[in-house]
C-alpha cells in the first residue's frame, strides 16, 4: 500500500513538473518554441519535448529527495517523541514503586513494558531510514536482558556462564524462535553476546552470516562469518542473515568515583537488530556512514535505557 502511494506520488510529481517546465519556457523563452526555420516541425517538437523532459526529471528528482528527507525526519522525530514519553512514564512508575512497598513482579513488568515500547520506536524509525518493507518482515528489533540475579555483574570473573533471555521483539516470534525466546541461555552459546559481554566489544555487527563459503574478518567488531557463528536458535538463518548488537551498559568510572581509572563496566542487556536482507550495508567497512549512523542511533537508545533499567533495578529486592 505504501509503495503504491509513493508510485502515484511520483507520477503526479512528474506530470506537475512537466507542465511547470513547459509553462516557464513558454512564458520566459517564447522564442524557444519557434526554433530556426531550418529545423523541421517534427524535430522542433521533439527537441522542445526533450528539453522540457530533462528539466522536469531534474525537478522531480530534487522533489523526491526532499520528500524522502522530510519523511525520515518525521519518522525519527515521531520515534524520539514516543521514546521520551516512555522514559517519562517509566521513571514516574518506578518512583511510585520506590515510595511504596517494593514489588519485584511489578518492577519486572515495568521493565518488560518499557522494552516493548522501545523496540517499536526503533523498529519504526529503522524501517523508514533503511527502506524496509514492514509487510515482508525483513527486519526485527529485540531486546535481550541478563537474568536479574546477574544485573550486578562488574565483579563476575567467568561471564560466559551468565544467562540472558529475550524480553521483547518488534515482530511476534513463531515456532523455534518463539521457543528460543521463552527460555534463558548462557552467554557462551552466542557469538555476538560473548564478544560484547566477555570480550568488551563496543558493538558487534555480523553481515551475510549465512555465507559459509566466504569467511572473512572485516575488522575486530565487524565479521562476515557463517561457519563459526553461534546462535541459540538452530534455524536462525530463517529469521536473519545480518545482525547488530549494542550493549546496554555503563563504564562504572563515569558514574561512580569509587571506580576512577577503572575500565570495569556493568551490563544489563543488549539491543539487537536482525535483518533478512542481504548486503544490509553498502560497504563492509567500519567507516561506512550508514553503519556508523545506525550504530550511533542504537547506542543513544541503549545508553538511556541503562539509566531507566538501573532506576527500576534499585527498587527491586
Amino acid at each position: 500500500m505504501k509503495k503504491n502511494k509513493r508510485l502515484i506520488r511520483k507520477i503526479l510529481t512528474f506530470i506537475g513538473s512537466f507542465v511547470t517546465a513547459a509553462s516557464v519556457l513558454a512564458q520566459f523563452f517564447p522564442s524557444f518554441f519557434s526554433i530556426s526555420e531550418n529545423v523541421s516541425g517534427v524535430n522542433r517538437c521533439v527537441l522542445v519535448f526533450v528539453v522540457i523532459l530533462l528539466i522536469s526529471l531534474f525537478f522531480m528528482n530534487w522533489k523526491q529527495n526532499q520528500d524522502e528527507i522530510d519523511e525520515k525526519f518525521y519518522s525519527e522525530h515521531n520515534a524520539t517523541h514516543r521514546y521520551a514519553h516512555l522514559i517519562r512514564d517509566t521513571v514516574y512508575e518506578s518512583k511510585k514503586l520506590c515510595n511504596n512497598t517494593k514489588n519485584n513482579s511489578l518492577a519486572k513488568h515495568l521493565i518488560k513494558t518499557f522494552s516493548e515500547g522501545v523496540v517499536k520506536c526503533i523498529y519504526d524509525s529503522l524501517c523508514e531510514y533503511m527502506g524496509i518493507d514492514k509487510s515482508k518482515n525483513e527486519l526485527d528489533v529485540c531486546i535481550k536482558i541478563l537474568d536479574f540475579q546477574y544485573w550486578d555483574n562488574s565483579n563476575i570473573v567467568d561471564k560466559s556462564q551468565v544467562t540472558y533471555r529475550t524480553i521483547s521483539r518488534a515482530i511476534v516470534p513463531r515456532g523455534a524462535l518463539q521457543a528460543d525466546d521463552a527460555v534463558s541461555h548462557k552467554i557462551e552459546q552466542s557469538t555476538a553476546f560473548y564478544q560484547v559481554f566477555c570480550m568488551g566489544k563496543h558493538d558487534w555487527i555480523g553481515i551475510n552470516l549465512d555465507k559459509k563459503d566466504n569467511v572473512q574478518i572485516v575488522s575486530e567488531d565487524i565479521i562476515e562469518k557463517g561457519e563459526y557463528y553461534l546462535d541459540t536458535c538452530n534455524n536462525w538463518r530463517e529469521h536473519y542473515i545480518s545482525k547488530i548488537v549494542i550493549p546496554i551498559r555503563v563504564k562504572l568510572s563515569e558514574i561512580d568515583d569509587m571506580y576512577i581509572n577503572s575500565d570495569r563496566r556493568n551490563l544489563f542487556g543488549f539491543v539487537c537488530v536482525e535483518c533478512k536482507k542481504r548486503n544490509l550495508f553498502k560497504f563492509y567497512n567500519k567507516f561506512d556512514k550508514d553503519l556508523i549512523s545506525i550504530c550511533d542511533y542504537l547506542k543513544t537508545y541503549a545508553d538511556s535505557m541503562y539509566v531507566v533499567f538501573d532506576n527500576i533495578y534499585q527498587v527491586m529486592d
